[in-house]
Formats: structure tokens, C-alpha cells, sequence
């Protein structure tokens, strides 16, 4: 009896000792090095990014331990992996990070992990983002005092004032998506910045720039973009006409100014007392390029409850075609998904059934081995099954071929556009892949789609740019779909002469190219003419005796995938309102040419070769009939 209550005592003891070892034994396990410090998401502290633009994601992470190379991880939902990026991690480091995540309004929550090679986690943060509707407007404000352009709301539409700093100002295309308006107050940038919001700009982007006393000088970069010039006076005006109206309420605005000289291309946007120009326009393919002379944190939000801001910001909306382009809905597979040629198969067939039948038979007749059938018979069709199998894994290729839909954005004569690629990787084969897309280009998923099969493609976006596609699974006639955001050279140009103004009618169209325009392709709203062939040098008028396509899809007759991507391109743009009733896609009804071509943009490594590439390219240049 002894003996028992020593024993149970002992075990007593034993699970007071594990309850008291217990915490401090998890401490010991869960304790690591390395820790994260969320830097940025999205723009501001608040986190407010545009669906389907691209923001960035910065963190520092630190490691006190030993060296280890980790995996910085991004996920936004659901536990998947949407973003990575390997990093070394020297005992005593600390690094900082910089990913761009692509929004859609499915996020709330941006989680930031450091796994280690085996996939161990080994720190987490989080941070919260909020992503907008494309009918929203974000107005970035770099530079200038705080209270900078407070009242800036645009009536009927959600308009969120971010102030930021200089050094965020982006030089990316998909950053820059985010944002309907920008302004810059004092504000230097570099020439790839400035390249960047000349693209942005000819997109339906609203660029305005201080020219005020604040301003120590204009932005040397973006002079030829600017409508005027300004000499520094620092005297006072009162602004009396806005927007070509004259309003009596402007009367009370008293502004400290400098003195604007408007260039030819000036529309002079707000008038002085003295009819001086204190607010100079300037068009660029489907947006305006403002320069103020007053500082633009001077100008009030309200005159006697009369609304300022609303006649200067007029951002377009719907700049982008990622919404609607994708090629699940084109139905386009790789070049190489074809079925076999009936002679192949009925060759096949044909030789399957003689050598199962008569030859068998007289076969093992002559052997007097008839028994034999048992065997000859299974092993003959195992042999056809492998034949079969062979020459359709002949037929697939066994790699992935790559459908491309290429939209190219710019104003006419620009030599360098923004361009929209959506992605269809189509597997031969099931299996693992690994893939790399051209460093110029940032690569996002699909509003609908995570990259890879149920999730399994995580992008990597690595230090020097690069975006990896790293060990992906596939199935056979599976699509994984991917969108990417980007610059390139545009190699179309033509001059316009109109008849009369804001008019295609009886409009002259040269082709400034140094290469033939095959297949183009006029829009005007709602009307869609169809250009002949033209030479480089070569003409054409626009009259009756072209093809025009009212209410429906321009067709170009010769070629079925640039019809395909015409056709959906027309599709995306011709939806002319969303459920407020406003327009749904601005760059659809401006005045543009779109030329198409099948010309392969950007080569698609898959396993350390060029995987076979089916392209289609829409280069929309857009026109300025006014300045005509």
C-alpha cells in the first residue's frame, strides 16, 4: 500500500513539473532571431491602393542569429503564398525589402512572413489595406504643406487626398495605375519618373504642377511635357474665370502667383482679374497635364458653397484593359494543341487492327502456337496503348505553350507606350515547371485567378527586378493565367491632318512607320473604321468608301487571332457605363488607331528555354483631333 502512494505521489510530482516547464519549453521552441518591421503598404498609413493596381510592400527584417538565406512571403488570403522574395540573412543583418503586390478588392489584410529553406515560419506581421473600386479616385499629393488640396473631392465619386512624401513618388507603371490624379509641389524627378507620368498621363491620368512661390523652380525633366514656362514674380491675383466660366464667387480668391507664359499647346485653364493665365491645360493622348501659377494648397475647396476643385480634377476612369482582357475568355490555346491529321490516325488505327487480327492469327497458325493468343493479344494492345500515348505527347510537345495579349497605351508620336500583357500558359504535360517572364515587366495574378493550379505558383519577385515563376504544377489542357504591367517601344507613328476639328471626316492618315501597318483600325466612340494596308510614307483619306463598323466588332477578315484580340479589346471598351451610371472604359471612347500585330513582345523562358509563343498585339495610340 506504501509502496502504491509512493508511486502515485511521484507521478503527481512528475505532472506539477511539466506544468511549471511547460511555458518556458515553448518560449525555447518558438524563439527566433529574426524579426519583421512593416516599413509601407499601399501609399499611406492607411493603405489605400486602387483594385488592380500595383503597390508596394516594404519591410525590414532583422536577424540576430546565425546566417541563414530565408524567403520573404506575402500572402493576402486564404494561407496561399502570392508573392516572395529569397533573401540572404547574415547573422547581424538588417535588410530591407521591397515587393509589389497587385490589388483586387477580395484583400483587407497583407500578411508578411520569413520561412526558412524548409519552409519553417520563422517570423509574421501584418498590416492592414484597403483597395478602392476603379469608380474611386486617389489624388496623390507629393510634396507642400500638409494641408494640401484637404477639400479636392470630386462630386458623385469616392475621392480619397493622399499626402505623401517626394521620395514615393513611383517610376512603375502598375504603381502608378493607382492613382487618378497626381500632384506635385515642389517636386523633382528623375527621367525614368518622368517617362513613367508621361506614360501615365497619355492614359487618362491628371497631372498637375505647382509653378507657384513655393515652388523653388519647375521640374527639369518634365519640361517638354508642361504648357508654359514661368518667370518668378511673387505677385498677387484674383482668380475670376475657371474653366472658361466666369464665375462672380471667384472674386473673393486672392492668390500669391508667379507669371505663366503659355506654350502653343496651352489651353488657358483659369484667368486672373487683369486676364493674366494662372491655370495653363495641356492634353497628352487621354489625359491633361496642369501647371498652376499659384501654389495649389492656396486654392480653397469652397467659394460662398460653391465647389473649386471639382473644374480642375477630371481623371478618366477605367484606364486600364486588365479588367476584362484574360485568355480563358479569348479560348486561344498554345500553337501546338492540335488534334492529329486524319491520316495519322487512321494509319494508327489501320495498322492496330491488322496486327491484332490476321497477322496474329497466321502467325501463330503457322507456329501451331494458337494458344499463344492469350499473351500475343494483351501485349499488342499494351504496344498501340504506348504508340497512342507517344504520338500524342508528340503532338503536345510536352512543353507549355504561352498565349500573349499584348495592349499597348500611348499618345501619337510617343515612342515609348504602357503596356498590358495578360498571360495563358497551357501545359503539354502534367508536371512541376519553372518559369521566368522579361525583366521590364511586373507580374501580378488575375483578379479571378491565383498563378497555378489551385494556388500552387507563387510569383518571386527577386532583388534585381526579375519575376520568376517558380515550381508551378500543371494538368494537361489546364490554363494558368497571369498579368503583368510594363513599358515598351512603340513602333507605330502616323501624321493626321483633319478636315475639321474634333472630326475623323475627310481626315488624311500618313503612315510615319518604318514598317508596313497591315491591319488598323480607326475609333471614334462608337464608330470603327477599318484602315487599308499601308506602306511606310503611303495615305489615306477617310471617306465613305472605307469599311465602318457601327454597334459591332470591327473585323479584319485575314487573320482569326488578331480578330480574336479585337474583338474582346471591343468587347472591354464598348461596355459604356458601370452600375453608376458613369463611363466604364475612357480609353474605348477617345479618339485613337489601334494597330494589331502578331509580333512575339516578350520571350517566355519555361525550364530554361523559350517556351512557343502565340502573341497578339494592340498598339492604341490616341489622337488629339482638336490639335489637328
Amino acid at each position: 500500500m506504501a509502496h502504491s502512494a509512493r508511486w502515485r505521489g511521484w507521478i503527481w510530482l512528475g505532472l506539477v513539473l511539466a506544468y511549471l516547464l511547460w511555458p518556458s519549453s515553448s518560449y525555447a521552441q518558438n524563439a527566433t532571431p529574426i524579426s519583421i518591421t512593416i516599413d509601407q503598404v499601399g501609399f499611406d498609413a492607411q493603405g489605400h491602393v486602387l483594385n488592380n493596381g500595383w503597390y508596394p510592400v516594404i519591410t525590414t527584417i532583422e536577424n540576430t542569429g546565425a546566417d541563414i538565406q530565408a524567403q520573404v512571403v506575402v500572402e493576402t488570403g486564404f494561407g496561399q503564398a502570392d508573392l516572395l522574395q529569397t533573401v540572404d540573412l547574415p547573422g547581424g543583418a538588417r535588410k530591407q525589402v521591397r515587393l509589389l503586390m497587385r490589388a483586387n478588392l477580395n484583400q483587407s489584410v497583407v500578411t508578411i512572413k520569413v520561412l526558412d529553406q524548409q519552409g519553417k515560419q520563422l517570423a509574421l506581421n501584418r498590416s492592414n489595406i484597403r483597395v478602392h473600386d476603379s469608380a474611386e479616385v486617389l489624388v496623390g499629393v507629393f510634396g507642400g504643406p500638409a494641408s494640401s488640396l484637404a477639400g479636392a473631392a470630386i462630386p458623385g465619386r469616392l475621392t480619397t487626398i493622399m499626402l505623401l512624401d517626394p521620395a514615393q513618388l513611383p517610376s512603375n507603371d502598375g504603381e502608378l495605375f493607382n492613382f487618378g490624379a497626381i500632384v506635385l509641389q515642389d517636386v523633382q524627378p528623375t527621367a525614368e519618373q518622368a517617362a513613367a507620368l508621361e506614360r501615365w498621363v497619355a492614359t487618362g491620368g491628371t497631372l498637375i504642377v505647382s509653378g507657384g512661390p513655393n515652388a523653388a523652380e519647375l521640374p527639369k525633366e518634365l519640361a517638354a511635357l508642361l504648357p508654359g514656362s514661368l518667370s518668378r514674380s511673387n505677385s498677387s491675383a484674383v482668380l475670376t474665370s475657371l474653366n472658361k466660366q466666369t464665375v462672380p464667387q471667384f472674386a473673393q480668391v486672392e492668390l500669391k502667383v508667379n507669371q505663366l507664359t503659355p506654350n502653343a499647346e496651352a489651353t488657358p485653364l483659369g484667368l486672373g482679374a487683369n486676364n493674366e493665365p494662372l491655370l495653363l491645360s495641356r492634353k497628352l493622348g487621354t489625359g491633361h497635364v496642369l501647371l498652376t501659377a499659384f501654389n495649389p494648397s492656396d486654392l480653397p475647396a469652397e467659394v460662398n458653397d460653391r465647389r473649386v476643385w471639382p473644374v480642375i480634377l477630371q481623371p478618366q476612369l477605367y484606364r486600364d484593359w486588365n479588367v476584362a482582357l484574360s485568355p480563358w475568355s479569348m479560348q486561344i490555346r498554345g500553337s501546338d494543341q492540335n488534334l492529329p491529321s486524319i491520316f495519322t490516325f487512321m494509319g494508327i488505327l489501320f495498322g492496330y487492327i491488322l496486327l491484332i487480327g490476321p497477322i496474329n492469327y497466321f502467325v501463330l497458325r503457322r507456329l501451331d502456337r494458337r494458344e499463344w493468343a492469350w499473351f500475343t493479344i494483351p501485349l499488342i494492345v499494351f504496344g498501340f496503348v504506348g504508340i497512342m500515348y507517344l504520338a500524342g505527347g508528340d503532338l503536345r510537345t510536352g512543353n507549355i505553350n504561352v498565349t500573349t495579349i499584348n495592349v499597348v497605351d500611348s499618345q501619337l508620336g510617343a515612342q515609348q507606350g504602357r503596356v498590358s500583357v495578360n498571360y495563358g500558359f497551357n501545359a503539354g504535360r502534367r508536371g512541376a515547371w519553372n518559369g521566368s517572364i522579361d525583366s521590364s515587366l511586373t507580374a501580378g495574378n488575375q483578379s479571378t485567378q491565383t498563378f497555378g493550379d489551385n494556388g500552387s505558383g507563387t510569383i518571386e519577385q527577386t532583388s534585381d527586378n526579375r519575376t520568376l515563376l517558380p515550381n508551378w504544377q500543371s494538368n494537361i489542357g489546364d490554363m494558368q493565367t497571369l498579368a503583368a504591367i510594363g513599358t515598351i517601344a512603340v513602333p507605330y507613328n502616323f501624321e493626321i491632318k483633319i478636315a475639321k476639328p474634333n472630326s475623323w471626316e475627310g481626315a488624311t492618315i500618313t503612315n510615319r512607320s518604318e514598317r508596313t501597318v497591315e491591319y488598323a483600325v480607326v475609333f471614334a466612340g462608337e464608330d470603327s473604321i477599318v484602315l487599308p494596308t499601308l506602306e511606310p510614307g503611303a495615305s489615306v483619306t477617310i471617306d465613305n468608301s472605307l469599311n465602318r463598323v457601327n454597334q459591332s466588332s470591327p473585323s479584319l477578315n485575314s487573320n482569326d487571332q488578331l480578330n480574336q484580340a479585337l474583338q474582346l479589346l471591343w468587347s472591354a471598351g464598348n461596355e459604356r457605363t458601370n452600375y453608376n451610371g458613369l463611363p466604364k472604359n475612357s480609353l474605348y471612347t477617345a479618339p485613337h488607331i489601334s494597330v494589331l500585330d502578331t509580333e512575339v513582345l516578350h520571350e517566355i523562358m519555361v525550364d530554361g528555354l523559350a517556351a512557343p509563343q502565340k502573341s497578339s498585339n494592340i498598339y492604341n495610340l490616341y489622337v488629339d483631333l482638336e490639335q489637328r
